[in-house]
């Protein structure tokens, strides 16, 4: 069957990436610990036919995630399983159809519609027909429940056969330690296939003794920083609005100390205190790191190559800078030299930060541009349509304030009302929603099918889209091109109301 998927290999497997997947922590565990979970994406590797076998992908795949599992179900003990990426991601086989919202009802129906074409080739339901409980469902829209990065670099040919051999050869049986043998053991190991030992992946030392994702993610972007060849690619999905709770940013052991409000009643006790003022100076000072600030530096290809000349400038304004201090008694000729070259180096510095920046808006947007999405919007709503609402979603949008909370309001409604099913004629996630004068609406949850039922109920859930994201914090909501998509979809709905036309 090997023989068969390498045989079957796409033409272009040389531009195949491997990736860190760096999953927010949430629920107790993850408020207490902050480490978040860990997967690894695989750009060209795919399940074949099952969570437990892989193969090299075909050509219209984009490639899957192995995660790591304590116990992926109760009848099973397998240590990993793979699933494509926008089941990872979604909950779906087609990113056209990943949802634009998130409730509880939505995760169970997209979980039960997913398992059969993700998991059944290797997990049995029970005998009385349910899913079989365990933490295969962990596998699955992710992004219901959580911000998620991927770092990734490039791979070749030979290292994606190199993989998939690797875990063919070994045991598929749980052995899960939280401390030694947990999920970013398994990511840094499956690097180490591919990576020289000078450069592996990981940090034990911030970790407490522990492999965590965020050690992962940092060693991983410090070896980008020294070796621009290996063209690193930081990719983040903010969690999908809804009413879910929210994941919180990712930490090391020991920023938990002085970051995590649970620690705050400790720094009244001497030693504690002390401990965590030292791990504030380390983190914070000598080796400060954070995933956002990765993402604008290798959020493209351009970012990365502008971060890489960053990179090289400073070295170079490091080292004028001990030659200007070294030739402080030679002749003027040579200092003139010098600080006339620390000068270029400066302007330079000076520019490739412009160009950065002009980047960074280029993807997610300047503060121009989401300003005027904000004025469109809340001119928007100012002239919705109330008519054909219910009291209760008429008084939400005359109370209006710009600060997200209307979004709050909508999807608590949604959640509490509506019916999600996953449409049987493959067209992804939906709602129907009871609305005045009509027994109930229904209508798509995914840019391609949003349009396709009510429009009516569609604003209403483009509005909650657009309110959570205006109003959220820069590294938490969706770029540029995502929002002028939405919005367009935002503006056929309205049109479609025959409301007032707004430009933008």
């Amino acid at each position: 069957m090997l023989t068969l998927a390498v045989l079957l290999a796409p033409a272009y497997e040389s531009a195949a990436d491997i990736g860190v997947v760096i999953l927010e922590p949430i629920n107790a565990l993850g408020f207490f610990t902050r480490v978040g979970h860990a997967g690894t994406y695989l750009s060209n590797i795919c399940p074949d036919g099952s969570p437990i076998r892989m193969r090299l992908c075909r050509p219209e795949e984009r490639g899957g995630v192995v995660s790591k599992f304590s116990a992926i179900s109760e009848e099973d003990d397998y240590d990993w399983a793979i699933v494509s990426l926008e089941q990872f991601l979604h909950g779906v086989d087609s990113p056209d159809l990943a949802p634009l919202i998130a409730t509880p009802g939505l995760h169970t129906a997209m979980q039960a519609s997913s398992f059969e074409a993700a998991f059944s080739a290797a997990l049995s339901r029970t005998d009385d027909g349910r899913l079989p409980v365990g933490q295969w469902r962990t596998g699955l829209a992710n992004r219901f429940t959580r911000s998620i990065y991927i770092l990734s670099i490039a791979t070749t040919a030979a290292d994606d056969r190199a993989i998939v051999d690797a875990f063919h050869a070994a045991p598929n049986k749980s052995r899960f330690n939280f401390f030694y043998d947990n999920c970013s053991n398994q990511t840094k190991a499956v690097f180490d296939l591919i990576m020289d030992s000078t450069e592996a992946i990981g940090d034990r030392a911030s970790g407490l003794t522990m492999q965590t994702p965020k050690g992962l993610a940092k060693t991983l972007v410090d070896r980008a920083r020294a070796r621009p060849s290996l063209h690193l690619r930081v990719e983040r999905y903010p969690q999908v609005p809804g009413t879910i709770d929210r994941s919180t940013e990712v930490l090391f052991p020991m920023e938990n100390t002085y970051r995590n409000v649970s620690f705050a009643p400790y720094w009244y006790f001497g030693g504690f205190r002390e401990v965590a003022l030292g791990a504030m100076f380390y983190h914070g000072v000598l080796a400060p790191f954070r995933l956002a600030g990765a993402f604008a530096d290798f959020l493209s290809a351009r970012a990365g190559r502008l971060t890489a000349e960053q990179i090289r400038l400073r070295s170079l304004q490091d080292e004028v800078r001990q030659a200007l201090q070294s030739a402080a008694g030679s002749g003027d000729r040579r200092r003139l030299e010098l600080e006339q070259l620390n000068g270029a180096v400066v302007r330079g510095l000076r520019a490739v930060k412009a160009d950065k920046q002009a980047e960074v808006d280029r993807v997610l947007g300047s503060d121009a541009q989401w300003q005027a999405f904000d004025r469109e919007f809340q001119l928007a709503v100012g002239l919705v349509d109330r008519a054909g609402l219910s009291a209760e979603l008429h008084g939400y949008f005359a109370a209006f304030v710009p600060t997200g909370h209307l979004s709050e309001q909508l999807l608590a409604y949604f959640a509490a009302h509506g019916r999600f099913y996953v449409d049987e004629d493959r067209r992804g996630p939906w709602i129907r929603l009871p609305l005045p004068e009509v027994r109930a609406e229904a209508t798509g949850l995914s840019e391609s099918h949003v349009l396709a039922g009510s429009h009516r109920l569609a604003f209403l859930v483009l509005a909650a889209v657009i309110d959570h994201n205006l109003y959220e914090t820069g590294d938490r909501r969706e770029d540029l091109e995502y929002m002028e998509r939405i919005f367009t979809l935002f503006r056929q709905a309205r049109r479609s109301l025959a409301a007032p036309a707004v430009t933008h």
